[in-house]
Order: C-alpha cells, then structure tokens, then sequence
C-alpha cells in the first residue's frame, strides 16, 4: 500500500512539472528559417523573395513570426569599385568592411547551425535596423506575408519595393538633427553622435553599405526578440 502511495505521489509531482514547464514555454523551441539569398545588380539592386510565414502550410509552424528586419553599417572609402564586388576588393573599400563581413559569413552558412543569431550579433559591430520615414523600421512594411523585395541605390532616392509598393529608406535615427539620408558626404566621415554606423576612413570621397536581412519573432517563453540566421543583401555604393 505504501509503495502504491509512493508511485502516486511520484506521478502527480512529475504531472505537475510537466504542466509547469509547458506553461512556462521551456518545451517549445524558437526557430525561425533564414531567407534564402537572393539577386545582386552590381552594387546598385538587390532582389530578394521573402516566404509567406502566414500561408496555411506554415502558419502554425511559425506564429510567432514578427516579419523581416534589415541590419546594415556604412564604410567611408576612395575606392571605386568597378560595379560589381569581389570579396577580394573588400579590404580595397575599407579594412573594416572586410573584417565585419568575414565576422558573419559562418552566420549566413546555411550548413552551419551552430552559431544563433541575436540582436547583440549586430550591435556589437555597430550594425542598426533600417527605417523608413517617420523613424518606423521596415519590419512595418516586410510583414510575415513575405513577397518580393527589391532594393534600389540607382539614384539619389535610395528606396525599398515590396511587392510593387515603393518606400524610401533611411539610416537609423540617433537624433532629430541628423541627416538620416544614405547619400554620401564628407560628414559620414567625422566622428560624433549622428554617425555611430559608420566605420570611418582616413582616406574618403566615397561610401558603401553593407545589409543583412533576418526573419524577426518573438519568444513567448521570455518574450524576447528572436533572429533568423541573416543573408547578405548587398553590398551597396551611396550615390
């Protein structure tokens, strides 16, 4: 009798554990699938097509899909590049361009699994979230529906087009005075508070960006942000 009332008690502390920790999300694992990489015109147009995290085959899978977010850092150079970049050019651009992209080509490795992506991965290297007017990022327009995107550096309108729609981007906002423009100038290239995103150049007269792309969710475990495993867009030339 005593050892029947051992197993019961046994069973009702393992069922009540059990029903503590699927409350507390720890047996729902977070993942998020990287966008596989897409089209680059020179360093001018990057196309890309983004999945449909709302259709009726992955909705369940992924509720907890927020849309896509794009990081991105700013290189001052005198380097004109061709019109398409080697990764042999990249130290040409700016020593800290190649560094930087070198840091996230095990991250973009489809076959590496290993490394998680968080929002530390970009902002320890001073990578920000790109925003479109009204300081709004462009997870508010890159919703989980996907679609494809395109972006344009052919003119002085840097731009971003969803699925035809067109928005004008911009870097991120640090204060209400800034030139929030990707166009080049010389004040990319003068340390202060307004270009925090931009790894600065003895030698100048131009200007690249580098831009990552990540699936955004949130873990309702703990309810923080998680990250897909970025792809690189681009490596754009400011006009």
């Amino acid at each position: 009798m005593k050892l029947i009332f051992r197993k019961l008690i046994l069973f009702l502390t393992f069922l009540v554990l059990l029903i503590f920790l699927s409350a507390c999300g720890l047996y729902e694992y977070y993942y998020l699938p990287q966008v596989q990489e897409g089209n680059r015109g020179g360093y001018t147009i990057a196309e890309i097509a983004l999945p449909n995290l709302n259709s009726s085959s992955l909705s369940d899978m992924y509720y907890y899909a927020r849309g896509y977010n794009i990081f991105y850092k700013i290189y001052i150079s005198n380097y004109i590049a061709p019109g398409t970049i080697t990764p042999t050019e990249l130290s040409l651009i700016n020593q800290a361009l190649l560094t930087d992209y070198n840091y996230f080509l095990p991250y973009t490795d489809p076959a590496n699994n290993t490394l998680i992506t968080t929002l530390r991965t970009f902002s320890d290297r001073n990578f920000y979230m790109l925003e479109l007017d009204e300081n709004e990022q462009v997870i508010s327009v890159l919703t989980p529906n996907g679609g494809l995107l395109s972006i344009f550096f052919t003119d002085n309108s840097p731009r971003l087009v969803i699925d035809g729609v067109q928005h004008l981007i911009y870097r991120a906002s640090f204060s209400d005075y800034q030139n929030r423009s990707f166009l080049y100038s010389d004040e990319l290239n003068i340390a202060n508070e307004y270009t925090i995103d931009v790894a600065k150049n003895n030698n100048s007269g131009s200007a690249y960006v580098l831009m990552y792309l990540v699936t955004t969710g949130l873990n309702y475990s703990n309810f923080t942000q998680i990250l897909s495993k970025p792809v690189l867009l681009n490596i754009f030339k400011l006009p």
